[in-house]
């Protein structure tokens, strides 16, 4: 393990807090028919919980609330669910399963994600392969065909996802997944959205292709470097740069927006597998 992974914890499964202020889904610990076990994932579009329903089967649930002072981010979280339903399936998206309406929220389902350690679950994420400083150069570029497999998807549909990073890159039934459709949108949409680090300069930026192209590219970066994104381009001290030697070109071709197509990346990608 290189010394510089230490910028990445693992993130692992949370007790659900407790209190009487609580949302009545975190007080009740339920959702429906399914008994919410733990927190996997916060941001600020919603929270991702680990539920089982009476039978024992394990999901990902997403739920999501407005926000009486300002809906912006709730209506995103509706469109872009709403936007990978209607684009239907792909081996390397992670699919919606069933989405429901509650009094208070609406949530949607998901595969669980592989697990990376078992107990406490760990899901297997890029973001935690990044934490344990294992990822050779084959697997990351096993990464970048899949993200890339799903971009062409969703760019098909005139789709961006525009929310590509370490956190929503997992692997689910053993295959590298592109996951969390709350920020999906049609092409050039009127508000912005995305998550620092992870897209170009906000006051020229509005979300595209480009936009998907450059944040894959700064993912693979933080894979290869164990760097965060705004640390671009710079490599830790002691580097050694001939371990990721082929995927350094590439993340940079993306950084720079060389590639016009998530295919002409693939292209790239293929060419050194």
């Amino acid at each position: 393990m290189f010394f510089f992974f230490h910028n990445y914890i693992l993130h692992q499964v949370s007790p659900l807090p407790e209190g009487s202020d609580q949302p009545p889904w975190i007080r009740d610990k339920r959702l429906g028919q399914w008994q919410l076990l733990a927190g996997i994932g916060k941001g600020n579009f919603g929270e991702v919980f680990l539920a089982e329903d009476g039978s024992g089967n394990r999901k990902a649930l997403k739920v999501f609330a407005p926000d009486p002072a300002d809906r912006r981010a709730f209506d995103l979280e509706v469109n872009g669910m709403w936007h990978a339903v209607m684009a239907g399936g792909n081996p390397h998206l992670v699919p919606i399963e069933s989405y429901h309406r509650e009094e208070y929220c609406v949530y949607y389902l998901m595969p669980l994600a592989d697990a990376l350690r078992e107990d406490p679950y760990t899901p297997h994420t890029l973001y935690n392969r990044i934490a344990q400083g294992d990822l050779d150069e084959a697997e990351l570029l096993e990464v970048a065909a899949a993200g890339l497999a799903a971009l062409e998807f969703l760019h098909r549909r005139n789709l961006v996802h525009r929310d590509i990073k370490p956190d929503n890159i997992l692997k689910c039934g053993g295959v590298w997944q592109l996951g969390d459709p709350g920020l999906l949108s049609v092409r050039r949409p009127a508000h912005f959205a995305g998550t620092p680090g992870f897209y170009p300069d906000r006051k020229r930026f509005r979300a595209d292709v480009s936009g998907d192209l450059y944040a894959l590219g700064k993912t693979l970066y933080c894979a290869a470097t164990g760097m965060k994104p705004e640390n671009y381009p710079l490599v830790p001290e002691n580097y050694d740069y001939r371990r990721y030697s082929e995927l350094r070109q590439l993340y940079r071709n993306a950084v720079k927006g060389k590639y016009q197509t998530a295919n002409e990346m693939r292209k790239d990608v293929e060419n050194v597998c």
